[in-house]
C-alpha cells in the first residue's frame, strides 16, 4: 500500500510541474506558515522578499546592481522622492534599468517596458498615482483595455511607464482583481506579504501591450505561489 501512495504523489507532483502556469487552479492559502504557534520569524520573511521581489544589490564600478527577471545585471537607481518617480515615470524610462524607492522596485526591458514591479504590499501607505498619464497608457492599445496596474496601487505601488501597460479593462476588473483582494484582505489582516508583478512581452512583440501578467507572492515567508494571467485582445 505504501508503495502505491508513494508512485501516487510522484504522478501528481510531475502534472503539478508540467501544467502550463496560466492553467493552474489557484486556491487562497488557508493561513499563514506556524513554528511553534507564531508566526515566521522577520529574517525569513525577508528572505523570501529578496528572493520574490529583487535579486540581492551589490556594488560593482562604483555602482549598484542587481540582477533582473531576465538574468541581466541592471543598474539599481535609487530615487529621491515622489517626484523624481514622477519625473521618470511619466516620461521615457531608461532601458534595462531598476528604480526603487520607498521599499518598492520597479524594473525595465531592453525597450524600456515595465517588465517587474515588486516590494513589500502595504495596504492604506502613500502612493504615486499620474491619472493622466494612466489613462494615456490605457488609450495606447487595444479597445477595451486600460492602464493596467502590474503592481495595484492599493499597495503603496507608483503609477505611470514604471508600472503600468495597456491590459485587458475585464481582466483588470476580474481575475487579477480577485487575487489583489485577496492579498490586500491578507495584508490587512497583519500579515507580511511580498509579491512581484510581471509583465511579458512574448517573441516578436514590441509593442507596449504585454501578452500575459503573472503574479507570485509569499505570505509570511512561506512558499511562493503564482498565477499567470494571459492579457485577452478583443473579441470579434
Amino acid at each position: 500500500m505504501p508503495a502505491a501512495i508513494t508512485r501516487t504523489t510522484r504522478s501528481r507532483a510531475q502534472q503539478r510541474r508540467n501544467t502550463n502556469p496560466a492553467q493552474r487552479v489557484w486556491k487562497p492559502l488557508l493561513g499563514p506558515p506556524r513554528t511553534n504557534g507564531k508566526s515566521l520569524n522577520s529574517r525569513r520573511s525577508r528572505a523570501w522578499m529578496w528572493r520574490i521581489s529583487c535579486r540581492r544589490i551589490r556594488v560593482e564600478g562604483g555602482r549598484r546592481v542587481a540582477e533582473g527577471v531576465d538574468g541581466i545585471d541592471k543598474p539599481v537607481v535609487r530615487l529621491r522622492d515622489s517626484d523624481q518617480y514622477v519625473r521618470i515615470a511619466k516620461g521615457q524610462p531608461a532601458p534595462d534599468t531598476i528604480y526603487t524607492i520607498g521599499g518598492k522596485y520597479y524594473e525595465t526591458d531592453n525597450l524600456g517596458r515595465p517588465v517587474s514591479t515588486s516590494g513589500r504590499l502595504t495596504v492604506g501607505g502613500p502612493s504615486h498615482r499620474i491619472p493622466a498619464t494612466d489613462r494615456a497608457i490605457g488609450h495606447a492599445g487595444l479597445p477595451g483595455d486600460v492602464g493596467f496596474h502590474h503592481g495595484g496601487d492599493q499597495f503603496g505601488f507608483g503609477g505611470g511607464k514604471l508600472n503600468l501597460s495597456p491590459g485587458s479593462g475585464e481582466l483588470n476588473s476580474g481575475q487579477y482583481k480577485g487575487l489583489e483582494m485577496y492579498l490586500r484582505r491578507q495584508a490587512a489582516a497583519g500579515h507580511d506579504i511580498d509579491g512581484r508583478f510581471s509583465a511579458y512581452y512574448a517573441g516578436k512583440n514590441e509593442t507596449e501591450r504585454p501578452n500575459r501578467y503573472v503574479i507570485q507572492f509569499a505570505v509570511d515567508g512561506g512558499a511562493v505561489q503564482e498565477r499567470a494571467f494571459f492579457n485577452p485582445r478583443p473579441k470579434g
